[in-house]
């Protein structure tokens, strides 16, 4: 990663790289998060008891989530097989780091969990998480 730019101006994640700064592999989230994990255990290994990797899928390996870049359409899931995303936990509160997101970079868990899961209620049973 070169030229690092800070996440955001909160203090919450602020040492984490800018999206444009992180390394990014269409469709290899789990690389994605790894280089994440990588960059905060070599420049900040004090915070990895803050970081979480979470892997997200169901029992059919069919995960609909929203507001993906691999979407046409924000409105409309894109279904994984699995997703994952990294989490930063500190006394502030939890931010959500997913590379895939047309959200913003990083945020905040609530409001990423709102828009991105949306409720099991409107989908299928074998889309439910």
């Amino acid at each position: 990663m070169k030229n690092i730019k800070l996440a955001s101006a909160t203090p919450l994640g602020s040492f984490l790289p800018s999206k444009e700064a992180c390394v990014y592999s269409k469709c290899y989230c789990e690389e994605n998060v790894w280089k994440l994990c990588e960059y905060v255990n070599l420049h900040h290994p004090e915070e990895l008891h803050h970081c979480y990797v979470v892997f997200i899928s169901n029992a059919a390996k069919t995960v609909p989530l929203w507001m993906q870049q691999a979407a046409l359409d924000s409105t409309v899931p894109v279904v994984w097989d699995y997703h994952v995303i990294f989490m930063y936990a500190g006394s502030g509160g939890c931010l959500v780091y997913d590379l895939d997101t047309v959200l913003p970079f990083p945020f905040t868990l609530k409001k990423y969990a709102a828009q991105t899961f949306r409720c099991d209620l409107i989908l299928l049973p074998q889309y439910h998480r």
